[in-house]
C-alpha cells in the first residue's frame, strides 16, 4: 500500500522541479529591478469600477447599512407586465339568427329505401323568397355524384347514380340569389340495395 503514496509523492516532486526554471533567465535584469510595472489596458479601453458608494451614505456621512452593489428585489407588482385590456383573439362572428320562414323546410317526398339502376326523386316544402336551392348526392364513400343548383323544389337522381350497393347522402339547401345558403339543409340518406329477383 506504500508504494502507490511514494510513487505520488516521486511525481509531484518531479512535476514542481519541472515548473521550476532557469532562475538566471526569471530574474529581471539590473535595469529593470529598479522601473515600475505597469498596466496597459488591452482594449485601449478603461473598465469602469466594480465598487461605488451610494450618493446618499456618502453625503450623510454615516455608514451603509447595506453593501452599495446590492439592489433591492423588485415587488410583485413590477415582476409582472399587466396585460392590456385588447383581446389577443380577434372578435368572435355573430350569430344571425334564421328567418321563421327557414323552419317550414321539410321533406315531402324521399325514399329511404331504393334499387340499384332506379331513379329516385325528392320533393321539399317551397319556401317563400328562396329563388335557388342546391341539390347533392354523395357516394356511399363519400364522393359527390351530384351537386347542382335548381329553382325548383324537386329534383330526381338518374338510375345510373345507384350503380353501387349502399347508403347514399343526399342534402338540399336554399340558397339567396348570389348563391349563398340562407337556411339550414335538409338531409338523409337513401339505402341501395340489390332488386329481389
Amino acid at each position: 500500500m506504500r508504494a502507490p503514496g511514494v510513487m505520488l509523492v516521486l511525481l509531484l516532486a518531479l512535476a514542481l522541479a519541472a515548473c521550476g526554471g532557469d532562475d538566471a533567465a526569471d530574474s529581471p535584469s539590473q535595469d529593470e529591478a529598479g522601473a515600475t510595472p505597469t498596466v496597459t489596458p488591452s482594449g485601449g479601453q478603461t473598465l469602469p469600477p466594480t465598487w461605488t458608494p451610494s450618493p446618499e451614505a456618502t453625503a450623510a456621512g454615516a455608514g451603509q447599512a447595506l453593501p452599495p452593489t446590492w439592489t433591492p428585489r423588485p415587488s410583485p407588482q413590477a415582476m409582472f407586465t399587466p396585460r392590456s385590456t385588447a383581446s389577443p383573439f380577434p372578435a368572435a362572428p355573430t350569430w344571425t339568427p334564421l328567418p321563421d320562414w327557414c323552419f317550414e323546410l321539410t321533406t315531402l317526398s324521399a325514399p329511404g329505401v331504393s334499387y340499384t339502376g332506379h331513379p329516385v326523386s325528392l320533393i321539399w316544402t317551397p319556401l317563400p323568397d328562396v329563388p335557388l336551392y342546391r341539390v347533392e348526392l354523395r357516394h356511399p364513400g363519400g364522393g359527390l355524384l351530384v351537386s347542382q343548383v335548381i329553382s325548383t323544389n324537386e329534383f330526381t337522381f338518374g338510375g345510373d347514380q345507384f350503380e353501387t350497393v349502399g347508403a347514399y347522402g343526399w342534402e338540399v339547401t336554399p340558397l339567396a340569389e348570389n348563391g349563398t345558403p340562407i337556411c339550414y339543409s335538409l338531409s338523409d340518406e337513401i339505402v341501395v340495395r340489390v332488386p329481389p329477383s
